[in-house]
């Protein structure tokens, strides 16, 4: 895919900044590993960490990440269709993982966008192990999206829409960067309930001070129509929890056990409803 010169632009400014001195010691690993030695492939995924998205198999080398995104995508794949000839999107895309599987699944061409250094040094590790040439990652975010008006048949968005300020408006970015009848497979936290109703912490949530609207099932379905989209299907309301999210050896710092109240883990540390997991489907309305 070809990018907008003004998106370019800002990848390639993001990209150069891994010479900074906070990602000097992963880069450089990144810089000499060998391909055909276990030790240096074990060495550079080590020098990475965290690894939030998973498992990977990079030669013996066996990563399990923070999230067994198997669970997840079991949830989504008896829904994906056939994605022979299609253009998919990634939007925050972490380390790649789901990419891999949507090109295993028969997309054709599979785009990843997610901003953070870290998780494209991640990809580039995996890419130099198991090369693919129909992946693609650019350093950008959502609010790029505007320049991307019709690009994409499929759009996968996981894990995205509560870290953002206007998530009205994320919705309708992401409807305009589909074609006319394209797909829309939105995972998001949420909060028990059936009214339509959300709730905006005051401070942090589950510990994250970059979680903003939280939503119930029925006010995220509303939301998705407010934005001009048709077909709106839930898909799942479930999630593994703890089993699908937690502490590894390939991660650190806290993890999905921990933001809990150790006294009703119902709730949050901060006494909020504990994060319900919801995804769903939606779609670009067809030209008459």
């Amino acid at each position: 895919m070809k990018l907008p010169l003004a998106l370019q632009a800002i990848h390639d400014e993001r990209l150069a900044g891994l010479s900074n001195v906070k990602y000097q010691a992963a880069q450089q690993a990144l810089l000499n590993v060998d391909p055909q030695n276990q030790d240096s492939i074990h060495h550079t995924a080590r020098a990475l960490m965290p690894w939030k998205k998973g498992p990977f198999q990079l030669g013996d080398c066996a990563i399990d990440g923070e999230w067994d995104c198997r669970q997840k995508w079991q949830r989504l794949v008896p829904h994906i269709g056939n994605l022979t000839d299609k253009r998919v999107l990634d939007l925050g895309c972490n380390n790649g993982w789901y990419r891999n599987q949507l090109r295993q699944t028969g997309a054709s061409e599979v785009i990843g966008v997610d901003p953070m250094p870290l998780n494209w040094m991640q990809w580039d590790l995996t890419q130099k192990i198991n090369p693919d040439s129909q992946q693609e990652f650019y350093l950008l975010g959502v609010e790029d999206l505007p320049a991307l008006p019709s690009a994409f048949d499929i759009i996968v968005s996981f894990g995205v829409l509560y870290h953002h300020r206007s998530p009205i408006q994320q919705l309708v970015d992401l409807r305009e960067s589909l074609v006319p009848g394209g797909t829309l497979f939105l995972e998001t936290i949420g909060i028990p309930g059936d009214d339509e109703t959300l709730l905006l912490p005051t401070d942090r949530y589950a510990n994250m001070p970059n979680v903003w609207f939280l939503p119930t099932l029925k006010a995220l379905t509303t939301m998705l129509r407010r934005a001009r989209f048709t077909d709106v299907e839930v898909l799942c309301a479930e999630w593994g929890g703890e089993n699908e999210q937690r502490a590894t050896d390939w991660t650190t710092g806290p993890s999905y056990r921990d933001i809990l109240d150790p006294q009703d883990p119902t709730k949050t540390m901060e006494g909020h409803p504990a994060p319900r997991r919801f995804m769903v489907k939606a779609a670009k309305k067809k030209l008459s």
